[in-house]
């Protein structure tokens, strides 16, 4: 029993000495506190995603541009699927790759740029199965909005550098 404790105690001091930090709330800077989301539908899978994880940070999301301390301005969201492989007898689609991107800027509220663009991506295999067309289009639609919730994570981790840097 002594030595499972001392285990634990050690591996405990190990983590807390490397500087390993549960994700968690993100501390983000004064003038990121009250943000208009330009460029994107609001009520988009995207647009909520981001509402949420901003929110959850303590965030106020403005409508208006005037009332906000800085503009998360997103350009060029593009979806889309790219051919990965084909059944060499049938000649039919066995994979796509799902692609989601989009351009991140952040202008401080007298138009000062307070993060250069910068373009955000994820990506995902899908295997395609034309037996099961239903099945996998629903599949394909619940990857796409995974894909929506971790950039919306990604745009929460490039809000928090800003603080950084």
């Amino acid at each position: 029993m002594n030595a499972l404790r001392l285990l634990v105690i050690s591996t405990l001091l190990l983590l807390a000495g490397c500087g390993f930090h549960l994700r968690g709330d993100v501390n983000l800077a004064a003038d990121l506190q009250r943000i208009h989301i330009k460029g994107i539908s609001q009520y988009s899978t995207l647009g909520t995603a981001l509402k949420r994880s901003l929110r959850s940070q303590g965030v106020e999301i403005v409508d208006s541009p005037t009332a906000a301390s800085a503009i998360l301005k997103i350009s060029e969201p593009d979806y889309n699927r790219r051919l990965l492989s084909v059944n060499a007898l049938s000649g039919k689609v066995n994979e796509y790759e799902l692609q989601y991107s989009l351009n991140v800027t952040v202008l401080g509220r007298s138009g000062k740029v307070l993060l250069k663009q910068q373009q955000m991506r994820q990506l995902r295999d899908f295997t395609f199965d034309r037996d099961r067309v239903l099945g996998k289009g629903n599949e394909e639609a619940r990857l796409k909005k995974d894909m929506e919730r971790d950039l919306a994570a990604q745009v929460l981790r490039r809000l928090q550098a800003y603080r950084r840097g």
